[in-house]
């Protein structure tokens, strides 16, 4: 399990939804493949998480199971 930093969540947290859906965009750009719907919805999600954790003064984490 890997802690998310206290200023990625803080930027998460705080970030405009045009902008989410402009980092999804330039992300698929710069790969040159990929979904920008579902990446910027991916991205949206996470922000609320971000938003949730940090109103309730805790912490976010991210699992990764292969």
């Amino acid at each position: 399990m890997l802690t998310i930093s206290d200023e990625l969540q803080g930027v998460l947290a705080r970030v405009e939804a045009a902008e989410l859906t402009a980092a999804a965009r330039h992300w698929v750009e710069e790969r040159g493949s990929g979904d920008t719907d579902m990446i910027g919805g991916l991205l949206h999600e996470l922000a609320e998480l971000a938003r949730g954790a940090q109103r309730r003064g805790e912490r976010l984490y991210c699992w990764i199971c292969v």
